[in-house]
């Protein structure tokens, strides 16, 4: 996962100059994506426009550590990440988790 948020940042970056975005963990694109983790996980996604949040709670779960810990092993995967420096402190000084 961690090597798809750094090739999604770079893609980002490589857009446009004018381009401004958000990379979200824990959103389903469509619903047969939304429908599989609920099957999987037994979670009810919400949907918000178009979008299906199912959170990273389950991921922590099955990993066995708190939703704490999954959030600093995203960080420090993105942190030895193969992506240029300066990219990198933008994408992480703007990392955040919120609760849904």
């Amino acid at each position: 996962m961690i090597q798809k948020l750094a090739t999604t940042a770079c893609a980002m970056a490589n857009s446009s100059l004018s381009y401004t975005g958000q990379i979200l963990v824990g959103v389903c694109d469509n619903s047969s994506d939304a429908q599989r983790v609920k099957e999987l996980d037994n979670i009810e996604p919400r949907e918000v426009a178009g979008k299906f949040i199912v959170g990273v709670a389950r991921e922590a779960a099955s990993l066995n550590i708190s939703l704490e810990r999954y959030f600093q092993t995203i960080r420090d995967g993105l942190l030895n990440a193969t992506i240029s420096e300066k990219l990198k402190q933008s994408v992480l000084s703007e990392l955040r988790m919120v609760n849904y």
